[in-house]
């Protein structure tokens, strides 16, 4: 965690407005807001909590956590030993998120409710997975929800991981004290949006905190329009390794994540847990990862979080992020998004050109499927995708290659307008 950046805060929007057509016969109107708290109804914060344990598709994890996969509810009011979580709730890899529900005019609202989530974080970073499904059973389920015999029944679907692995990623997250934390409220009011400074205090955790206003409208017939809102999130606080060194006390990194983190590049939870993969697929691929992310910081290449993989880009025509390629779970480099950008443009040809480069580095060759958009970089004489290693054994001919399409896309751009 560095310095006072580690929360964005910004309200980004206005009261919605409803347009019956988009044509020269539409009208339109401002929703209105609804009057929690004037009589419209007169809901607690248990309100909101079964509002988001019904409906957590409104709470934005993705525009925070992009690698999380779909998010499950739980339970609500989670024994702790700090207290009562509001609600918890899962993904399929075995993410975790506690949510904490405030309507502002509760005078505990405000810094209280940061304090008292961290703590929630701590507690239960003294837990594994089985102390966390037995808390879980003792909780408070909503009235209709089946019964509960094992988190694990939760999660179902092709994108389910298997009961251990899903066991073992819980108790990983537990032990580092790697979670999403969410504070949901009708309102957020001044004295949440300025936190850096107490949140210096907890360096010695891994979590992502985001504050999200969660504003209700009267629809344009039934009905209720909720408008999210992030005001507020942490870009990182990560946990350290500490160790008493000659009397003295000292917080490393973890080393999976370290090398990203060393050169000041802002890692998320889903980062950190593909880079630990990637370690344990290929040892030294973050590491080399990092030594390309550090040559390539003139030309503005970032890294992103996909589900099960983690993706490079890099800015190009109209300040659009395009794809370069990307590298999953086994350490395989990845490649069909490239063709999407381009295609946008008409001019999937450039893609088609800059997979034909990379191929020529790594002595591979382009799969040339049915379909234009899925052309994709294999080993030679394969159908495999070629190891990350290979590509970046060769730094400055993959730069190269980004510069040239780059050039190429800002051209087109050009050609286009």
């Amino acid at each position: 965690m560095r310095g006072g950046d580690n929360l964005r805060a910004g309200r980004q929007y206005a009261r919605p407005i409803y347009i019956d057509r988009l044509d020269e016969t539409g009208t339109a109107r401002a929703l209105e807001p609804v009057a929690l708290d004037r009589g419209d109804i007169r809901p607690d914060e248990a309100w909101l909590q079964k509002l988001i344990f019904r409906f957590p598709q409104i709470l934005p994890v993705q525009e925070i956590e992009p690698g999380f996969a779909r998010i499950v509810p739980v339970c609500l009011e989670l024994p702790t030993p700090a207290g009562y979580a509001d609600n918890l709730f899962v993904t399929e890899g075995g993410d975790l998120i506690i949510a904490e529900c405030k309507l502002w005019r509760n005078p505990q609202a405000r810094r209280e409710v940061v304090a008292q989530i961290i703590d929630y974080a701590h507690a239960m970073a003294a837990w594994d997975y089985e102390d966390l499904q037995k808390a879980v059973l003792k909780a408070v389920m909503p009235e209709g929800s089946p019964p509960l015999s094992s988190l694990y029944d939760l999660i179902d679907g092709e994108t389910a991981i298997g009961e251990a692995d899903f066991a073992d990623a819980i108790s990983r997250n537990l032990r580092l004290g790697r979670m999403l934390l969410l504070i949901v409220g009708d309102g957020v009011r001044e004295g949440v949006e300025s936190l850096s400074g107490y949140l210096q205090k907890h360096a010695g955790f891994h979590f992502t905190l985001g504050i999200i206003e969660m504003p209700i409208f009267h629809g344009a017939e039934d009905g209720f329009y909720i408008q999210p809102r992030i005001l507020a999130r942490t870009v990182n606080i990560e946990r350290g390794i500490v160790r008493i060194i000659d009397g003295r006390v000292a917080m490393e990194a973890p080393q999976a994540t370290q090398d990203l983190r060393a050169s000041g590049r802002r890692t998320l939870i889903s980062q950190d847990r593909m880079l630990e993969i990637l370690e344990k697929a290929e040892p030294g691929l973050p590491a080399a990862l990092q030594a390309f992310l550090d040559r390539a910081a003139d030309q503005a290449v970032t890294l992103e979080s996909a589900s099960k993989s983690l993706q490079l880009r890099v800015r190009g025509p109209g300040d659009d992020l395009y794809a370069l390629g990307g590298i999953n779970e086994k350490g395989e480099w990845v490649s069909h998004n490239v063709n999407w950008y381009a295609d946008s443009l008409g001019r999937i040809d450039l893609a088609h050109d800059y997979l034909e480069m990379i191929a020529g580095i790594i002595g591979g060759e382009v799969r040339k499927t049915p379909n234009p958009r899925n052309w994709y970089v294999v080993e030679k004489g394969t159908l495999n995708q070629p190891r990350a290693m290979a590509l970046l054994a060769h730094p400055e001919a993959w730069l190269a290659a980004i510069e040239a399409y780059a050039e190429r896309l800002m051209a087109a751009c050009v050609d286009v307008d």
